[in-house]
């Protein structure tokens, strides 16, 4: 399920005739904040080697909720609108 939401999103910014620049589909691209997330949750378990971390990014993937993949599928209209506002520079994302 988390990995349909990020597949629309390509299919959005495929579909579109915007002109996206690099500085503006960063913005647009709310797999960073999942990575954030995801790391910091991991960084919370001090693996100790790299079977650890392994093991641990694992887990804590699994405990990472739904609602948090939804919540940030459903900020992308506010960041495409905040990055038309600003011209294509940089946003508050």
């Amino acid at each position: 399920m988390k990995f349909e939401y990020l597949f629309n999103l390509t299919q959005i910014c495929q579909k579109t005739n915007w002109p996206f620049t690099e500085i503006s589909i960063r913005y647009i691209n709310v797999i960073k904040n999942l990575w954030a997330i995801l790391k910091s949750q991991i960084l919370k378990r001090h693996p100790k080697s790299s079977e650890d971390l392994c093991l641990v990014g694992q887990e804590e993937w699994e405990t990472i909720h739904d609602d948090v993949i939804k919540n940030l599928y459903a900020s992308i209209s506010r960041r495409i609108h905040a990055i038309m506002k600003s011209k294509g520079l940089h946003t508050k994302y």
